[in-house]
């Protein structure tokens, strides 16, 4: 019997029920990774995407594209990034072509983080 709505016309029963159990492991792993990253470095999935984020070329619209890809206040995301400055995770300089705009930029213990990321994705794919 085909399905109609979220997964559209084309899914039968079968496919519907082996798409869900995707879903399922997929929302277990991000529990998984969640709650080890909580125990190991202190920091959720959003935290680490934003790491991520930072640690890779930024454009002058950083804190606007950031915000709209998380669904997040621009202000929301100010107060992460102090929280991560005063963690240590991240520091501000000054750009060059603005001096009054800032570059964020990970520090050591920032990369370290992530690669504490990392392992912990890869203690939970290996035991799930």
């Amino acid at each position: 019997m085909k399905m109609s709505g979220l997964w559209g016309n084309h899914m039968d029963n079968a496919e519907l029920k082996e798409e869900i159990r995707s879903l399922i492991k997929l929302q277990t792993r991000s529990r998984n990774i969640n709650k080890e990253l909580l125990a190991t470095a202190g920091f959720d999935l959003v935290t680490i995407y934003v790491l991520y984020r930072i640690d890779e070329a930024q454009s002058s619209n950083f804190i606007k594209d950031l915000a709209t890809e998380l669904d997040v206040s621009r202000s929301s995301l100010s107060i992460r990034f102090s929280h991560l400055m005063k963690s240590g995770l991240i520091t501000a300089e000054p750009t060059v072509e603005d001096r009054r705009h800032e570059k964020l930029i990970l520090t050591r213990k920032g990369r370290m983080c992530l690669a504490k990321f990392a392992d912990a994705v890869h203690r939970v794919y290996v035991s799930v």
